[in-house]
């Protein structure tokens, strides 16, 4: 987990649901948190946001009032900036894109573990503090148009560790196990997903006081495909090792690519990121469509990668 001091910091908790609020406040107050307020509307909570002006806000998307918790968060957003993570009974792509719009610092789907309240109120602190730009979904590359292009299933954007890592997961093995996906194609995207995080955690640019960059990871779906999209910043010097291993391994068949990963298993070099680039190899393998990637210059030291992995059901 990010090693964020908790203690004393003010949480204000909207939802309408008396026992889920009891609940929330219980899971925050365990990691020292001061609750400094519970309301069940919008209103409500634009009010307590702007004459509290809490360091965070756990807020239901659907409460009992005309003003739901997406166009809530969306005003705080704009007037005061506080960092928002929604709590919901819903992952459907239209309320995740709904969602996006307000720029929240998490998305937590019921029921959930309190350790995973824990990791995205701390990453919501560790980006608080330190003083990350909102992302506003303007990263480059091709992710604007995915997401307005695609059927959202889970949308992380921020800081990626192990904890994270296990997290979704674990997140996607259920929601994969709820819509009666094949085991088959479970066990690939899984897979799939596993390589692409760690290779997001291996290639993560570091600043000087080792505070790794964000970055954002996707998964969506269409009629007979499932589909992830990851972004990171990366190194240039990375950048170009990056685009030596999936320039080779893109155009390769599925042969070819057995091939190369029995040579890399056998003679290859194992680099000080942790790997011979059986990652990306692998990842190839699973999707058995080529793979889709883009890498953008940033400035003289940081390049934008970004790459889609397509996995059949």
């Amino acid at each position: 987990m990010v090693d964020i001091n908790t203690s004393g910091k003010k949480i204000l908790i909207v939802e309408d649901d008396l026992i889920t609020q009891l609940a929330i406040e219980k899971s925050v107050l365990h990691i020292n948190c001061e609750v400094c307020a519970m309301v069940s509307s919008g209103e409500d909570a634009i009010i307590k946001a702007k004459e509290l002006k809490p360091d965070l806000i756990l807020m239901d998307i659907f409460l009992d009032d005309d003003m739901d918790g997406t166009q809530a968060a969306n005003i705080i957003h704009k007037s005061l900036g506080i960092p928002i993570i929604f709590i919901t009974a819903t992952s459907h792509n239209s309320i995740l894109k709904k969602a996006l719009l307000s720029i929240p610092s998490g998305f937590l789907v019921k029921p959930y573990q309190d350790e995973e309240l824990w990791i995205q109120m701390q990453l919501a602190f560790h980006r608080k503090s330190v003083g990350k730009k909102d992302v506003e979904l303007t990263y480059p590359g091709p992710i604007q148009e995915y997401i307005k292009n695609n059927e959202l299933v889970l949308v992380y954007e921020g800081h990626f560790t192990q904890q994270i890592v296990i997290s979704t997961v674990n997140e996607i093995d259920k929601y994969l196990s709820l819509a009666g996906a094949n085991e088959s194609s479970k066990s690939r995207l899984i897979h799939t997903l596993i390589e692409c995080l760690q290779n997001m955690s291996k290639y993560a640019v570091t600043t000087e006081n080792s505070t790794t960059h964000d970055a954002v990871f996707i998964i969506s779906q269409r009629n007979e495909t499932y589909s992830i999209l990851t972004g990171n910043y990366v190194s240039n010097e990375d950048a170009n090792r990056i685009e030596s291993k999936l320039g080779n391994i893109k155009s390769l068949n599925e042969d070819e690519l057995r091939n190369l990963h029995k040579e890399t298993r056998l003679h290859g070099i194992i680099n000080e990121k942790g790997g011979a680039g059986l990652g990306f190899i692998d990842i190839a393998r699973k999707s058995g469509v080529p793979l889709e990637y883009n890498l953008k210059n940033i400035d003289k030291n940081t390049t934008f990668f970004t790459m889609q992995i397509t996995i059949a059901k």
